[in-house]
């Protein structure tokens, strides 16, 4: 009786000792187990109950910090846009009588193509927010992927009538278990990254390879340099000049991130390339997105 007292009253000092740890904020301090009887099972518990908030609150720290960094790249990225913005406004507003009907429609347009990236922008970051918490779950329900991207196809071609958007697939009915509001928008804005860099062709491969969906759209832009490359998917918010259906703006670079998020959510991957020829000459660019079927 005396060496089990001895040896709970030694496990309750280390006890002890651990949560001092802990509130201090050590929060890799664990119990040693010794023996695995009842009380050795429970410090297991308490172990693995720490390991679970130790990956929460690291989870936190990373989503607090990916949140401040954006935050400041935004102040400074958006500030070129802004002033494009409020310009056009201004004009608008102090020439109109002055301005000919088609110039003065003309910058009506360009005033609300930029209101509508912005009205975009402001949506991605919503998205990002609302997947970076630690309780978000993705819904799961069965629909047929190869419809969503004929569908997402058609769209991108009359969207970009300058641009010849074609589709290759495999299957006419695939069917596939994930969230089909996010595969749509994985598969949108694949093809919406694309037609920025595109000279005049975007290709999207469909195709399944045993237990694997394999999406593939490619373009025969300039590609991807070293950095955006390196980049890719990742948060790390730089500025680059785009021009989609003749407007040139600056792009935040949020598109690859959400990307990256909704392969991460269906356990997929991710793979950003430039295709190159036989001589090594850079051909276009290439996103491949790989999603587990099972």
């Amino acid at each position: 009786l005396a060496v089990v007292l001895f040896s709970l009253r030694a496990r309750a000092r280390q006890a002890d000792a651990v949560m001092k740890e802990l509130s201090a904020g050590n929060l890799k301090a664990r119990l040693q187990i010794t023996k695995m009887d009842e009380v050795g099972q429970t410090m297991f518990s308490f172990n693995k109950m720490a390991d679970e908030i130790e990956h929460l609150i690291e989870h936190l720290r990373k989503t607090e910090n990916a949140r401040k960094d954006l935050l400041r790249e935004l102040a400074h990225d958006l500030r070129t846009p802004v002033a494009s913005l409020k310009s056009l406004i201004e004009t608008v507003s102090m020439r109109a009588d002055q301005l000919p009907k088609e110039k003065l429609r003309d910058l009506l347009e360009l005033a609300m193509k930029e209101a509508e990236y912005f009205e975009g922008l402001v949506d991605d970051l919503l998205f990002l927010g609302r997947v970076g918490e630690p309780k978000y779950k993705t819904k799961v329900e069965n629909f047929d992927l190869a419809d969503l991207v004929s569908l997402e196809v058609d769209s991108a071609s009359t969207r970009y009538p300058e641009i010849e958007v074609t589709l290759q697939s495999s299957a006419d009915v695939l069917e596939y278990d994930g969230d089909p509001s996010l595969i749509k928008r994985l598969v949108r804005n694949s093809i919406e990254n694309a037609a920025s860099f595109a000279r005049a062709k975007v290709m999207f491969y469909l195709e399944v390879e045993k237990d694997v969906i394999v999406m593939r759209v490619s373009d025969d832009g300039p590609g991807f340099d070293a950095t955006s490359l390196a980049s890719f998917g990742q948060r790390k918010y730089s500025r680059a000049m785009t021009e989609v259906g003749g407007t040139k703006r600056i792009s935040i670079g949020l598109g690859s991130v959400i990307m990256k998020s909704i392969t991460d959510a269906h356990r997929g991957d991710l793979i950003a390339a430039n295709r190159l020829s036989p001589s090594g000459d850079v051909l276009g660019a290439e996103v491949t997105m790989r999603l587990p079927r099972a």
